[in-house]
């Protein structure tokens, strides 16, 4: 009964994650850039998911093994890659906004 409960709780024929059904044609156009920016975030949170739990599990110690293994420091191509990702996604998801807003304002 428990997981019949918790998969119905979800259904629902509306399909705007969270978006309410507008009057205008101003939410139609608002509602891709939503549900877009909902799919953006779900992506990176797997994403980002996946980056945590990997060490945990592939890279765990070895039985036998009491020493750490090697420490590294100062990855710079993975730093800059780490700084870099995050400012790509806010100027896709700002120009995306911008699109929206310019015909929203016409």
């Amino acid at each position: 009964m428990v997981p019949a409960l918790l998969l119905l709780t979800g259904c629902s024929k509306v399909s705007g994650l969270g978006y309410e059904e507008g009057l205008s044609s101003v939410n139609d156009i608002s509602l891709s850039l939503w549900q877009w920016a909902w799919i953006t975030a779900g992506v990176v949170g797997v994403f980002t998911f996946i980056l945590i739990v990997w060490p945990a599990i592939f890279h765990r110690a070895k039985v036998g093994q009491p020493e750490f293994p090697k420490q590294t420091q100062y990855n710079i191509p993975v730093e800059i890659l780490y700084t870099v990702i995050p400012f790509i996604i806010v100027a896709v998801l700002f120009y995306f906004t911008a699109i929206k807003e310019s015909k929203i304002v016409e």
